[in-house]
């Protein structure tokens, strides 16, 4: 297997802030005369939005980092990778990945793009994956057979099977990040003795141009 290396940095750990992950789908209610509704569904595919809900004192080498990474991307210009711990697997977050929980969208000139299905009995939301995990991903054939000869664009999600891989590609597991930048800026609290207590922010995922 090859992993194409993206080239966006990954947003610090901070252990010690809280985050709201939200999900959304751009919706228009419209209300009609006779009190009935109809909602105008906007996006096709949901973005997601974090709030950082910092409790309490912070260490200080975690406010540093996040300062140093916060001039590093330009503020709220630059793109990063973010890890949404609701919803980071192939699989549920309280299960381990397997290399036969997702399907691929199969596109033009051989290449397959990496999906994840969510299913609530006869409906189902595909939601395209476009920065995998390289290092924590696995692919298997229609059959089910693991299989190692691929290459896998780490900025994208799209996979490209190798001259041996056997069979048609199938299915895949892993890990996954999401694209983000920050909405808000850095807002730090400084307190006595001159020491930065906390600090707040907003993020939102960006979609693919």
């Amino acid at each position: 297997m090859i992993i194409t290396a993206d080239t966006l940095p990954t947003f610090p750990e901070c252990p010690a802030f809280g985050f709201t992950s939200e999900p959304r789908y751009l919706v228009k209610p419209i209300e009609r005369e006779g009190g009935q509704e109809r909602v105008d569904r906007r996006w096709s595919r949901p973005l997601s939005f974090f709030t950082a809900v910092p409790t309490g004192n912070r260490d200080a080498s975690v406010i540093q980092n996040l300062l140093v990474f916060w001039h590093a991307v330009g503020g709220m210009s630059g793109s990063f990778r973010f890890k949404d711990w609701t919803d980071y697997k192939s699989c549920k977050t309280n299960e381990t990945a397997s290399a036969l929980d997702q399907p691929f969208e199969e596109l033009t000139g051989g290449e397959f793009q990496m999906v994840k299905e969510y299913t609530a009995g006869s409906l189902t939301q595909i939601r395209e994956i476009y920065r995998p995990v390289g290092s924590t991903i696995t692919v298997a054939n229609t059959l089910g057979a693991v299989q190692t000869d691929w290459t896998l664009d780490e900025s994208t999600g799209i996979l490209v099977p190798g001259g041996s891989f056997v069979g048609d590609v199938g299915s895949w597991g892993g890990e996954f990040d999401l694209c983000c930048r920050f909405t808000s800026n850095l807002a730090l609290v400084i307190v006595d003795g001159h020491e930065i207590q906390s600090g707040s922010f907003t993020l939102r995922e960006r979609r693919p141009e």
